[in-house]
């Protein structure tokens, strides 16, 4: 009975690694597709990732681009703005010289105080009528 139950042990043993061979090699091409698919996907991915990173290299680059150009644009205003200012100071002095010589023909003339916010064209309208 003993050597009976040995050698059926022994069979089931053998059964029982030819159905897991089996099982193995059944489930092997699953394996096989499924890692064949994770590997198609992450390639995928790292090409999207490079086109994200080109995308991102891009707008760094417009972004710098723009940063350039709103600074120049910013010089241009304040160079602007320093050229209308020398103007004015040129044009106050004009006036206030052409006041300082109606004030030898009118002493009550308004000669120290000069006006920077009237238009120069207003400005010489009334002074032309100090003239009549």
């Amino acid at each position: 009975l003993e050597e009976h139950s040995a050698e059926d042990l022994k069979q089931r043993e053998t059964e029982q690694r030819r159905q897991r061979r089996a099982r193995i090699a059944a489930d092997l091409p699953v394996v096989d597709a499924e890692v064949q698919e994770s590997q198609r996907r992450l390639a995928g991915l790292r090409e999207e990732m490079e086109n994200l990173e080109l995308a991102v290299q891009k707008r760094l680059e417009e972004k710098r681009r723009l940063a350039e150009e709103m600074e120049k644009l910013g010089h241009e205003v304040d160079d602007q703005l320093e050229a209308e200012k020398d103007q004015l100071i040129n044009l106050t002095a004009e006036i206030a010289m052409g006041q300082e010589g109606i004030s030898l023909f009118f002493p009550f003339s308004v000669a120290p105080c000069v006006d920077i916010i009237t238009p120069f064209s207003a400005q010489k309208r009334h002074l032309s009528s100090f003239n009549r």
